[in-house]
């Protein structure tokens, strides 16, 4: 039986090379909805997250050399391949995304804030592209990040953490975005109510540590701009330290006012569609009254 010899595979694609931002990420404009777009047509989404939108162009590949022939009686399985120009072009990176990643990932964002504001059932959890280097940097950039953006349906959090298996997915860009395993605004819906305010009761899933680290003084400069730091803390873990909206009005200071009032909105919507056709007189003014102030006393209770 000839040995099996390890042949390199040419030809191929990594399946993100075609993909462009207005197209893949933020969904056609019309048609079939895919990327930022696909969550729009489903009512039962309640938070949005994009961490693809940081991908950013990775180091060049390396291709192996091609195998030597074989000999007579070392015949391979298959013959080798062709390593001419023609069969094995030189190919991008599989994490590289085209365009700039700042400009890319804006857009993406915008998109996720749009669709949140058009709705009005559903926030965005935000975070600014990563920088390597100094940690002043990386906070001059989140603190100019939160200035491009004024909603009461998104949050913005910082900084970006490093995952369980110590590697850079994202390219040069240190650990992951902290949007994608960032609890903060969603923990307390799971055990109690939309309307309960946030507790740091959970980790950040996936992370061994930050990329970089939040004293007292950064943490005091990211809450006063409604940025959410995310701690270390000896003994408790990593976990983020705030739940406020990227809104300067102080109505919309918190993630769970807006989503208590996203819920109640949703829910009137939905129980108040038979008064409709119903005449505008005061057994059906009467009626809706009931049926809000119940809803609102069991919220209260």
């Amino acid at each position: 039986m000839p040995a099996l010899r390890a042949q390199q595979l040419v030809g191929g694609g990594d399946g993100l090379a075609a993909i462009t931002h207005r197209l893949h990420l933020t969904g056609p404009v019309a048609g079939t909805p895919y990327g930022v777009a696909r969550p729009g047509a489903r009512r039962r989404v309640a938070i949005l997250v994009a961490p693809d939108a940081h991908l950013r162009p990775g180091p060049a590949p390396v291709f192996l050399a091609p195998p030597p022939p074989a000999g007579p009686r070392d015949e391979p399985l298959h013959p080798p391949p062709r390593t001419d120009a023609s069969r094995c072009p030189r190919r991008r990176p599989l994490n590289e995304h085209p365009g700039s990643p700042t400009t890319t990932t804006f857009t993406v964002q915008q998109a996720l804030v749009a669709q949140c504001e058009q709705l009005r059932d559903r926030v965005a959890v935000l975070d600014a592209p990563a920088r390597d280097g100094d940690p002043q940097a990386q906070l001059a950039v989140v603190r100019a990040w939160r200035k491009r953006v004024d909603t009461a349906f998104a949050a913005l959090y910082h900084p970006w953490l490093i995952t369980l298996d110590g590697q850079q997915p994202l390219g040069r860009a240190p650990g992951a975005p902290p949007a994608a395993s960032s609890p903060g605004c969603t923990r307390p819906v799971t055990c109690r109510s939309v309307c309960t305010g946030h507790r740091p009761t959970r980790r950040c899933s996936g992370a061994t540590t930050s990329a970089c680290a939040i004293t007292d003084a950064v943490h005091g400069v990211l809450n006063d701009e409604a940025i959410n730091a995310i701690c270390a803390q000896a003994g408790r873990g990593i976990r983020p330290m705030g739940a406020r909206t990227m809104s300067d009005d102080a109505l919309w200071r918190f993630v769970n006012v807006r989503r208590l009032l996203c819920m109640i909105e949703k829910a009137l919507s939905q129980q108040l569609q038979w008064a409709v056709f119903e005449p505008a007189n005061w057994l059906t003014r009467e009626l809706m009254r009931l049926g809000v102030a119940s809803l609102l006393e069991a919220l209260w209770g």
